[in-house]
C-alpha cells in the first residue's frame, strides 16, 4: 500500500472518529438539556451587561447559574462548580445569578451582602466566603447574620461601613429581585438550577455537570472549526 494511501485511510479514520463523538456529544446535549417535566423550556436571557461573570470574555459558551447563598443542594454543588471553573474557564463564561428561596431566611439577606461586596469589586471573593461559612449562619436570627456577614467583609478587606450602608439599600434589592423575578418568569423552580446558552441542563448529579459541558465544546468545537 502507498504512504499516499495510508495517509488517506488514516484521515477517512479519523473523520468517522470525529463524526462518530460528535454525535455522541450532540446525544448527551440532548439528554441534558430535553424537557423532562421540571421547567416550562423558556430560554434564560442572555449575558447582561451587569451580571456576575467570570471566565472567557470571548466566548461560546455562557453557563448560568440560578442560586441561593442558604441553599444546602447550592452548597453541595460547590465543589463541582469549582472544578469546572478550573477546566473550562478558557472556553466559558460562569454567570451567577440570584434566587434567594423564601424558605431561607437569612438568603436575601446574604445575596445583599454579595452584591454590597460587589460593590467594592469582590463579588466572587464573598460569593466563595458564604458558601465556606454557610453553616455558621444559616438560619441564625437576621441581626446576626448581618453582624456576621460584616465580619467577613472585614476578612475580604471591605471598608465594613460602606458595605453595611450597602446591605441596607434599595438599589442592590432591586437588583437581587430583578433576578429572581427573571427565574420566575422562566419557570425556575428550586436551587440550584442551570442553564447553557439559555437551554436548561437537567442533569441527576453536579458531576454530570462536566459531561455535559465537554460535550458542549466539542460540539461548539466542530462548528467553529468547520465554519474557518
Amino acid at each position: 500500500m502507498s504512504t499516499h494511501a495510508s495517509q488517506s485511510g488514516a484521515r477517512v479514520f479519523l473523520w468517522l472518529l470525529g463524526l462518530t463523538l460528535i454525535a455522541l456529544a450532540g446525544f448527551i446535549v440532548y439528554m441534558a438539556t430535553r424537557d423532562g417535566g421540571g421547567g416550562s423550556g423558556t430560554l434564560a436571557p442572555g449575558l447582561k451587561n451587569d451580571d456576575h461573570a467570570r471566565g472567557a470574555s470571548s466566548n461560546t459558551l455562557v453557563f448560568v447559574e440560578y442560586s441561593d447563598f442558604e441553599c444546602p443542594a447550592c452548597l453541595a454543588a460547590q465543589p463541582a462548580l469549582r472544578s469546572l471553573y478550573a477546566e473550562f474557564a478558557s472556553t466559558t463564561t460562569f454567570v451567577y445569578r440570584h434566587l434567594p428561596l423564601s424558605q431561607h431566611k437569612n438568603a436575601e439577606l446574604a445575596a445583599l451582602a454579595s452584591e454590597a461586596a460587589a460593590k467594592q469589586g469582590k463579588f466572587w471573593e464573598m460569593h466563595d466566603t458564604l458558601f465556606d461559612s454557610q453553616r455558621e449562619w444559616a438560619g441564625i436570627p437576621n441581626d446576626q447574620a448581618k453582624a456576621y456577614f460584616v465580619k467577613l467583609a472585614e476578612g475580604l478587606t471591605l471598608e465594613t461601613v460602606r458595605f453595611a450602608v450597602d446591605m441596607e439599600s434599595e438599589e442592590l434589592r432591586v437588583r437581587v429581585r430583578r433576578d429572581a423575578d427573571e427565574a420566575a418568569r422562566i419557570g425556575v423552580r428550586g436551587t440550584p438550577t442551570f442553564y447553557v446558552n439559555g437551554v436548561q441542563l437537567k442533569v441527576k448529579s453536579f458531576d454530570d455537570l462536566r459531561v455535559a459541558l465537554l460535550a458542549l465544546n466539542a460540539v461548539e468545537g466542530f462548528a467553529t472549526s468547520t465554519t474557518q
